[in-house]
């Protein structure tokens, strides 16, 4: 059986976590973008709101794998910086271009 909590303790998943969050950035800077330039407006972003789900799950789903209360603390400050680590991809894509 795997032991998700030493998984989770490793800089190789917090290297994975923030190739994630990279993937997530590119998903999101592309259809955003298809949404407003593109005009397929209300219905590209009901899709990117999808995603957006689809990727939270994907992102919290190592919390679901554990019982382990300060891990699970650690992982959610981990995500929170994940998610800031996203805004700031986000903004650098669209000030570069």
């Amino acid at each position: 059986m795997t032991d998700w909590n030493a998984l989770f303790r490793t800089n190789e998943f917090r290297s994975y976590r923030k190739k994630q969050v990279e993937a997530v950035a590119e998903i999101v800077d592309k259809n955003l973008c298809n949404s407003i330039v593109g005009g397929d407006g209300a219905k590209g972003f009901r899709k990117l709101d999808g995603q957006l789900e689809m990727a939270r799950l994907m992102l919290k789903l190592p919390e679901t794998l554990i019982n382990d209360i300060e891990l699970s603390n650690q992982l959610e400050t981990q995500l929170s910086e994940d998610m800031a680590g996203l805004t700031k991809m986000l903004m650098r894509k669209r000030i570069e271009q």
